[in-house]
């Protein structure tokens, strides 16, 4: 039996129930006042924080195929790896010159080399055994947020302000434009289904949307609550869509093949624990 320390009203701790749920998990849970700081408790848990340098602030973080930590830093400008078992920093600059990107996300393409995105209109890869970084304009400026790899190794990003998904050609750092089925939707992430169809949270409308890269073709279905704020979007192992409704402060789940939407209210309380950080927490 697995033990979880949880608190009923962290919205964190919500989400980690329902995904456990999901698999029938036997728990015992166990009730945990973070504030109160209980020794036996933060020794059980061996949080570590590692500096990541000066001026540092973190965005996006992945576990990269070398099992490192691997963060989009937007106060460097620059994509961070924290080694492992190591614990060793990186910094990956963005090229001298470059402008200011306001680093967003990440994703590994089938290569081991990482692409990110940078919501003041760039878009970018890391090449780990050279150290070089590229980066270029995107194509319609600010706006990329959302990255994905599909799992036959194709590089899809999505921007917010641009309002578009575009598909990257990872040889040459081209990128192919595919507008939203109707104008101001907002494509804010993006992620892949088992089959390398795309899914997309609609931010400005409240939907998410299906695009077959294959048959060139969307489909959008509306959140159950809310006409705007669709957040993250990801495609667990059952191809089974789960969206974050902001504006109704819940987490949905989407069954494309009954085309029904199941949504979780979280608690009012914003968050369990300071955003203000400038190191990784492990």
């Amino acid at each position: 039996m697995y033990t979880l320390y949880h608190h009923p009203f962290c919205p964190h701790s919500r989400f980690i129930r329902l995904a456990l749920g999901e698999y029938s998990l036997d728990l015992r849970l166990v009730e945990e006042r973070v504030w109160e700081r209980r020794e036996a408790y933060l020794a059980l848990r061996r949080v570590e924080l590692v500096a990541l340098g000066t001026g540092s602030s973190p965005h996006g973080v992945i576990q990269g195929p070398d099992k490192a930590a691997w963060l989009t830093d937007g106060g460097q400008n620059a994509i961070v790896r924290v080694g492992w078992p190591g614990r060793e920093v990186r910094v990956f600059p963005l090229p001298a010159g470059a402008p200011y990107a306001n680093l967003n996300t990440a994703t590994f393409d089938h290569d081991g080399d990482l692409w990110f995105t940078g919501q003041s209109g760039v878009y970018g890869r890391v090449d780990p055994k050279t150290g070089r970084v590229d980066a270029w304009a995107a194509p319609k400026g600010t706006g990329p947020y959302g990255i994905t790899t599909t799992p036959a190794g194709d590089v899809w990003y999505a921007s917010l302000a641009g309002d578009y998904i575009g598909h990257v050609d990872t040889a040459t750092g081209a990128v192919m434009v595919v507008d939203p089925p109707r104008p101001g939707v907002g494509p804010r992430r993006i992620w892949s289904d088992s089959k390398g169809v795309l899914w997309v949270s609609f931010w400005n409308t409240g939907q998410v949307g299906r695009y077959d890269p294959a048959a060139k073709t969307w489909k959008t279905w509306s959140l159950p609550k809310s006409g705007s704020g669709a957040y993250a979007v990801y495609v667990d192992d059952k191809d089974r869509v789960w969206l974050t409704d902001f504006t109704a402060n819940a987490i949905v789940r989407f069954d494309p093949s009954s085309e029904a939407f199941e949504s979780f209210p979280v608690s009012r309380i914003s968050s369990c624990f300071s955003r203000n950080s400038r190191r990784l927490v492990r």
